[in-house]
């Protein structure tokens, strides 16, 4: 049976969506981690979990700059113990949460290093990280379930460090089957190469979706988290974007060197408005119901066993994203439970 989840925007009604999210049948509701644009991630996940009994809750997503991986690991155990065990650690090597306060992202063997000094301290291991030796000391042990670590990837090298490392492995990437069955194979040979068994990676995908019968208003409302996910190739400038997919290689080109973080998320962005309809179509699922029923049907076909739901950008209304939610309660989630 397939997990749906939703990105929650920390806003002051977040606990509330989170009630909702949980009554109408949903999994998962993340939080994002951006100290610049939105209110602190775990106090805002503190306040869902006091307003939710079953929903499972975590950072979408945190990163290994802001925070020493001691205070990660001890504020997502603290939300693990308060919340009878129902906290997930998202995390990537950093997005606006970094890049807004003038840092690059993590490159991967810090982020390594960080990655596994986290994963230790929520096991109850002592651990060794940039020459210190320290644990979680108040955490009761043995642990018996730690709390999972769920690592965002898009390149091949991250997923592939993502089956080496996570219980969960979130690709973030556009809803294209054939780019998708390739980001799982990364994701299972990382697994191999550390030993591991594949199978216990779980795989999900962060996926942009707004329904609607107009078209127009749908892409328009999705242009802002769309650009996000290009830019994860766009300012890499190690990325060879003529290997990308054609629609992905041609957004990925108009916005290297555009991208601001200033609009980031925004679909009004100047940024934003550069991605063409047919691209949209092509990374996120827009349109009705059934458009997104058999889009989701393509996705989990390729071993997808989760998907986040991106209901909108930044600038999207309540209004708007409950009715988003109501049909995919009600007409589309059904399909899958």
């Amino acid at each position: 049976m397939a997990e749906f989840g939703v990105l929650v925007f920390p806003r002051p009604e977040a606990p509330q969506e989170a009630k909702q999210l949980e009554e109408m049948g949903f999994d998962v509701a993340l939080i994002p981690d951006s100290q610049a644009l939105a209110r602190e991630v775990y106090v805002t996940l503190t306040a869902c979990a006091a307003n939710t009994s079953r929903i499972t809750l975590g950072t979408g997503i945190t990163n290994p700059l802001t925070r020493h991986p001691s205070v990660t690991a001890s504020a997502i155990a603290s939300l693990n113990d308060f919340s009878g065990g129902r906290a997930l650690l998202g995390i990537g090597r950093g997005d606006s949460a970094v890049r807004k306060i003038g840092q690059e992202i993590a490159p991967l063997r810090p982020y390594r290093a960080y990655v596994a000094a986290v994963r230790g301290l929520l096991a109850g291991e002592d651990v060794e990280y940039d020459g210190a030796r320290f644990s979680l000391e108040w955490l009761s042990r043995p642990v018996q379930k730690p709390v999972p670590v769920d690592m965002a990837a898009s390149g091949p090298k991250n997923l592939a460090l993502a089956g080496e490392l996570a219980d969960r492995a979130s690709m973030w990437l556009p809803a294209d089957a054939e780019l998708i069955a390739g980001a799982v194979t990364s994701v299972r040979e990382g697994a191999k190469r550390a030993d591991r068994d594949p199978a216990k990676v779980k795989l999900g995908l962060y996926l942009p979706c707004f329904l609607s019968p107009d078209l127009k208003k749908a892409r328009d409302e999705l242009r802002g988290v769309a650009a996000v996910g290009v830019n994860f190739f766009a300012w890499d400038k190690s990325v060879r974007i003529e290997d990308l997919p054609a629609p992905l290689a041609a957004e990925a080109q108009r916005l290297r060197g555009q991208y601001s973080f200033s609009g980031h998320g925004q679909s009004d962005s100047a940024h934003a408005r550069l991605l063409s309809e047919s691209f949209i179509d092509w990374a996120c699922v827009v349109g009705s119901p059934e458009a997104c029923v058999d889009r989701l049907q393509g996705i989990f076909a390729q071993g997808i066993e989760y998907v986040y739901l991106v209901i909108g950008a930044l600038g999207t209304s309540s209004e708007d994203r409950q009715r988003v939610l109501k049909v995919l309660a009600e007409q589309v989630l059904p399909h899958f439970k």
